[in-house]
């Protein structure tokens, strides 16, 4: 008979339970029926059952440990024996670099305290996810509270935003880039080289900054015609 992991199945129950209530909150936030949303629900509540049996078994502290998405290192939920909660850490070549059961409370109290260890690693998991940009395109759905002209100057005013940033970044790369092309040398070789090259990168980047700016001022021109305040 194969023995199984304890470590790695007790993951996965958490993993799936996870998603079962992430599926339930949605199923509801969409109007669904209330049974088929108790039913997915009805789905977590066994497998976290099951899990907390397995956790029973688990031949150390270490409940999960699973590697980290979006960096090096590994994501480990622990148990503290003596207290009877969960705490989660990030560890990388032997080195926690993040642990809530060291970060202090206002009460004067140490840890998160989790009761359960699937939500120590959900709250793990979002911990290290990397911070998400905004769209730069919003979703156009009608509600009964929306309102065109609204939305459509937030749309706008978004996109004139990130032109500008866009303008405002390839200016300082320009900078940058004839600052260096000040320190070479044009008697050796490799100085020309490079200030040849430099030259042609700036002067495209001197043009793409200016149709940046242009589109950004004509972004602006619009926003102003949308607002109500224009008169226009």
């Amino acid at each position: 008979m194969n023995h199984i992991d304890i470590t790695s199945a007790v993951t996965t129950l958490d993993l799936h339970i996870m998603w079962l209530e992430g599926l339930a909150e949605s199923m509801a936030r969409q109007g669904m029926p209330p049974g088929d949303v108790e039913q997915a629900r009805h789905h977590a509540r066994g497998l976290d059952k099951l899990s907390k049996t397995l956790i029973d078994f688990m031949p150390d502290d270490t409940i999960h440990r699973i590697e980290r998405p979006y960096a090096s290192g590994v994501l480990e939920v622990y148990r503290e024996p003596q207290r009877g909660w969960y705490e989660w850490r990030i560890v990388d070549n032997g080195q926690t670099l993040h642990d809530s059961g060291t970060l202090s409370n206002d009460d004067g109290t140490v840890g998160a305290m989790y009761g359960s260890p699937g939500i120590a690693l959900r709250d793990a998991l979002n911990h290290d996810e990397p911070p998400r940009k905004p769209p730069l395109v919003k979703r156009i759905e009608w509600l009964p509270t929306c309102d065109a002209l609204s939305d459509n100057l937030a749309q706008v005013d978004l996109l004139a935003d990130t032109v500008k940033g866009l303008a405002a970044e390839l200016a300082k790369a320009s900078v940058n880039a004839k600052a260096q092309r000040s320190s070479r040398n044009p008697d050796h070789a490799a100085g020309r080289l490079a200030m040849i090259y430099l030259d042609e990168r700036t002067r495209t980047t001197d043009e793409l900054a200016d149709e940046m700016n242009a589109t950004a001022a004509r972004l602006s021109e619009m926003a102003h015609r949308l607002s109500p305040d224009s008169g226009d």
